[in-house]
């Protein structure tokens, strides 16, 4: 009798083996946030056309995604279309010194009801090549020039005078 029940329970630990598997193979699957990569940052000189690239952006479960650019930072520049991977603009005329535009990129993860996203950003150096925009004088060195532009039509009309 001894030898039915141990044959018995080992039996019983197939069947809940068996049935541990089974369970297994019919969970829900995990549905993961896609990746955001705005591609490298770029030197560029102003005046130039700038590519942004998101083609590196995936969704690890192959759903589709969305593409979102929008500027964070440095002179505001228009995107040719902002949701696409690779919207190009035209550098601005910046400072000497250059300036740095950083965008940022979000990636949405779309046909599921997760809402799932990733952001990532990516800085382009606009290096000045122009000298930068003409310097606005400052009110104090308006008011020195008029001074002295009224004390010289006044010197000139007292010298003509005599």
């Amino acid at each position: 009798m001894k030898k039915i029940l141990r044959g018995s329970k080992i039996l019983l630990m197939v069947i809940g083996l068996v049935f541990l598997l089974n369970i297994s193979a019919n969970a829900i699957p995990i549905n993961n946030p896609p990746i955001a990569n705005a591609g490298p940052d770029q030197n560029v000189n102003e005046g130039g056309s700038v590519a942004l690239n998101g083609f590196g952006s995936y969704d690890i479960d192959g759903d589709p995604i969305s593409f979102l650019w929008t500027q964070t930072d440095g002179i505001t520049v228009s995107l040719s279309n902002i949701t696409i991977a690779n919207p190009n603009f035209t550098a601005p005329e910046v400072p000497v010194g250059g300036d740095t535009l950083t965008f940022l990129l979000t990636i949405t993860e779309m046909g599921t009801q997760d809402l799932l996203f990733a952001t990532d950003s990516v800085n382009i150096f606009v290096q000045d090549i122009n000298g930068g925009p003409a310097p606005v004088p400052e009110p104090s060195t308006m008011l020195l020039l008029g001074s002295g532009l009224v004390g010289i039509i006044a010197f000139r009309k007292k010298i003509k005078k005599s």
